[in-house]
């Protein structure tokens, strides 16, 4: 495989893991909402009543982290300058909050699902980040080439797009038992009309953005080839 052709896939794949990544970090922050602010109301988060606002400050973290990984995301796709640095900061800061809750659950409750998925998918994510900087010096990726604007990685965005919306139509199946009551509800399904919003938006976008894609791809393929003259 050619280096331009690897810096492309490499880059794809950075996208599309970015993205997931803020999206468990952004829906981590929503969902941990009930068990910040109204801890009362539910017996089985009676343990983390101590550390309310521990947690209240960690939801407006986790929602924060993930509002501006969201720009940062349109960052990487646009490859502003400062994209990968952004990137980094946000991973660095998400892995912080969510460390910081996944062991408060621990100690707490002896329970942190899902909170310890999302560290190990932001702890994956940042090093996968920072190997990718270090196997092609980032220039190569074109996330951190000022002065480029080339046209946007649609195939890459669509995909995220679709992966992320993915991600929270099934959020009631890897949120864990952590979020059911005891009376086998699960909480999750007092969002469910915002996540099926959200979720299809992100599907729809995506097979949009892959459907403008393969027509320019056979736009391009279309066009007579033009031979340079002698």
């Amino acid at each position: 495989m050619s280096e331009k052709k690897q810096s492309k896939v490499i880059r794809a794949i950075l996208i599309i893991v970015f993205l997931l990544t803020v999206l468990f970090t952004l829906l981590s922050g929503v969902g941990t909402y009930c068990a910040a602010f109204k801890t009362e109301q539910y017996p089985s988060m009676a343990a983390l009543l101590p550390y309310q606002l521990l947690y209240q400050v960690l939801v407006v973290a986790s929602v924060s982290i993930g509002l501006w990984g969201l720009w940062v995301f349109v960052e990487l796709i646009r490859r502003k300058t400062n994209a990968y640095r952004n990137a980094i900061a946000v991973l660095s800061l998400g892995l912080l909050a969510g460390t910081i809750q996944m062991i408060t659950s621990e100690i707490a409750r002896g329970n942190s699902i899902p909170v310890n998925f999302r560290v190990y998918v932001t702890l994956v994510t940042l090093l996968f980040f920072l190997f990718s900087w270090w196997r092609v010096k980032g220039a190569l990726i074109g996330l951190v080439e000022p002065g480029k604007k080339p046209s946007p990685a649609l195939a890459a965005l669509g995909s995220a797009l679709v992966a992320g919306g993915i991600l929270t139509l099934t959020t009631h199946l890897w949120v864990g038992d952590s979020h059911f009551a005891e009376n086998g509800y699960n909480w999750v399904y007092d969002l469910k009309g915002y996540l099926l919003v959200f979720g299809s938006s992100l599907i729809l976008s995506g097979t949009g953005l892959w459907l403008v894609a393969f027509l320019r791809k056979v736009k391009l393929a279309s066009l007579p080839e033009i031979i340079p003259k002698t």
